[in-house]
């Protein structure tokens, strides 16, 4: 069996009063962990190569009008989660 591949679910939820929505979702494409833990940094608006791990998550972050839920799961490379 190959390396694993996850999906990046990201959830974000906004005031209506503020920002005229309740927010957004997102769930990439399956993908080798290096680079789904590439687009959680970028996600959580860091640059560097900050130690974070695929068991880390929920990643929680505060952003204009709202906040960020950002959560890693398993999955095969065709994109269905693997429970």
């Amino acid at each position: 069996m190959g390396e694993p591949f996850y999906v990046v679910e990201v959830e974000d939820r906004r005031d209506v009063g503020l920002a005229g929505h309740d927010g957004a979702s997102y769930v990439s494409p399956a993908q080798p962990a290096d680079q789904a833990l590439a687009l959680v940094r970028i996600l959580l608006g860091r640059r560097s190569a900050c130690e974070i791990a695929l068991g880390d998550g929920p990643w929680r972050l505060a952003i204009a009008g709202g906040s960020r839920v950002i959560r890693v799961h398993a999955a095969r490379p065709d994109g269905q989660l693997t429970i």
